[in-house]
């Protein structure tokens, strides 16, 4: 996922309204999942393939979840296809994973604008390992500034006491519950990781 704090996109600090509430009831998943992939922070470039067939996995489910036609669709197949690029240029298999049944658009832009937040943070760690030729495209620098503010003022127009609200929610739990499912299911390079990361 790549969460880390890092730059951030411009929105407004808040402790009350549904964006509020999605963050807090998904803070244990999200750590969870972050904590599945701290391993690539300690070893970047040994864990380099592992991360990004991780990432290939768990955006191309989430995408397949989707419509082709949705525009939530736009940003996890653009960024798939990317990481085919760098895959390729690895050497590197990926594991898929079946698709959802079935993604919310809001819940998919949420988790994969959000992973955006910290790939600027993990490509200057990256850039300490290698050099700028050899790192790959899914760390280029990218501006989601204005998708991130536009999401952020839709997910506080919805009522937290709604059904929508608790089905985002649970979306977006299942989501990170994806990417962990994902990581354990590409080939790692020290053996697998710790399984209870999942339960």
């Amino acid at each position: 996922m790549g969460r880390q704090t890092g730059r951030e996109f411009p929105a407004p600090k808040q402790t009350s309204g549904f964006r509020h509430q999605l963050r807090l009831a998904t803070h244990s998943s999200h750590d969870q999942t972050e904590t599945l992939f701290a391993p690539f922070q300690a070893d970047m470039t040994g864990r380099l393939g592992w991360f990004l067939a991780a990432q290939r996995s768990g955006l191309g489910a989430l995408a397949q979840g989707l419509p082709a036609d949705d525009p939530a669709r736009i940003l996890p197949d653009r960024l798939c296809r990317i990481l085919d690029a760098d895959l390729a240029a690895l050497d590197q298999p990926w594991t898929p994973l079946p698709a959802p049944v079935s993604c919310d658009p809001l819940a998919v832009r949420y988790i994969v604008l959000g992973s955006r937040l910290g790939t600027e943070l993990l490509r200057r760690r990256l850039a300490q390992h290698l050099p700028d030729t050899r790192i790959p495209g899914y760390f280029a620098p990218a501006d989601h500034g204005r998708a991130w503010s536009t999401l952020c003022a839709e997910l506080d127009a919805i009522d937290p006491a709604s059904e929508q609200a608790l089905r985002l929610i649970d979306q977006a739990c299942t989501a990170f519950d994806l990417f962990r499912r994902a990581a354990l299911a590409q080939p790692h390079p020290t053996g697998a990781p710790d399984h209870a990361a999942i339960a």
